[in-house]
């Protein structure tokens, strides 16, 4: 499966590039892909540099290889036509097909710009590009809910009644937030729980 999306980043600055996001649906994980000349470096991003698990730099041709390294259930040369229709909607100052972005002004592959800004498609190379293709996929920032505690953070049974010897701090533990949790206080929260717990244990 194939489609394209805006991260954060690019949402907040239209004139950046789109990646290509391919879904692993065994794995229930994502490749990001990109051209290395584009400027859109994204948390975690090692520049030129391979990270075995993470992050790999290689050109279309290899692209078939590294999927199946990975076990990705996608075929180099979908991928290939995929950013090559895109690149050349770009080029062509209109919106790729599927892509559903209408300020999409970068292309993947390598292109000359001319004097006035557009696009010299005569000179566009994609065999030749260096892709950053990253592994992403979804994470657990914060927990809300778990172990309830009581003030001195004992842990408490179905019937409200202190565990003897048992203590909870930090995000194993719930209902201190309510609903949602103010940003920022994860590390207060595990330090004052977790000093609280320590005194206790004494």
């Amino acid at each position: 499966m194939l489609s394209w999306t805006t991260s954060t980043a690019q949402a907040r600055n239209k004139k950046k590039q789109i990646p290509v996001i391919i879904r692993n649906i065994q794995q229930g994980a994502y490749l990001y892909i990109r051209g290395e000349s584009s400027n859109l470096p994204t948390g975690g991003e090692v520049k030129g540099d391979n990270v075995p698990g993470k992050q790999y730099i290689r050109t279309p041709d290899q692209l078939d290889a590294l999927f199946k390294e990975l076990r990705v259930r996608a075929k180099a040369d979908e991928v290939i036509k995929t950013i090559r229709d895109y690149d050349q909607a770009i080029m062509a100052g209109s919106e790729p097909q599927d892509v559903g972005k209408r300020h999409a002004a970068s292309t993947i592959g390598n292109v000359k710009r001319r004097a006035n800004g557009s696009y010299d498609a005569s000179t566009y190379s994609l065999d030749s590009t260096r892709l950053i293709i990253r592994t992403l996929a979804p994470s657990t920032h914060h927990t809300m809910g778990g172990l309830v505690v009581d003030e001195q953070r004992r842990v408490l049974d179905a019937n409200g009644q202190p565990i003897p010897g048992l203590f909870a701090a930090g995000e194993v533990t719930g209902g201190i937030h309510g609903g949602n949790r103010l940003g920022g206080n994860a590390l207060t929260e595990i330090m004052v729980s977790g000093r609280i717990a320590a005194q206790q244990c004494k």
